[in-house]
C-alpha cells in the first residue's frame, strides 16, 4: 500500500487544482494499519494517539482487508437495541424559533 487519501488531503490548500493533481500527489504516505486478528483496542489506541479517523485493515502480505472507523468502534461497544422512543422522536430546537 503506497498511501490514502483522507477528506484533509482533498481539503488541503497546496492542492486547490486537485482534478488534476496527481493522486502521488495528494495522498498521505503514512498509513495507520492493524491485522484482521488484532484486537479493536489496538485500532482505538492508533485513533487516538495519532489522531486519525481510519485505520486501515491488512492481511500478514500487507493488502488491504478493511477500514476501520469510529462507527465501527462504536457499534462494537453499544449492544443492538431499539432506542427508546423517547430518544428517536425527541430533539432540542437551538434556533430560538417560536413554534
Amino acid at each position: 500500500m503506497l498511501g490514502v487519501v483522507s477528506h484533509s488531503d482533498l481539503l488541503d490548500p497546496r492542492h486547490d487544482d486537485a482534478p488534476d493533481t496527481p493522486i502521488l500527489d495528494v495522498m498521505t504516505r503514512v498509513v495507520f494499519a492493524v491485522r484482521a486478528d488484532d484486537p479493536l483496542v489496538w485500532a482505538i489506541r492508533l485513533m487516538v494517539e495519532e489522531r486519525v479517523h481510519r485505520v486501515i485493515v491488512a492481511d500478514d502480505a500487507g493488502r488491504l482487508v478493511g477500514v476501520v472507523v469510529p462507527m465501527d468502534v462504536l457499534r462494537a461497544m453499544v449492544p443492538e437495541s431499539p432506542l427508546p422512543s423517547s430518544l428517536v422522536y425527541s430533539y432540542v430546537d437551538l434556533r430560538g424559533d417560536e413554534p
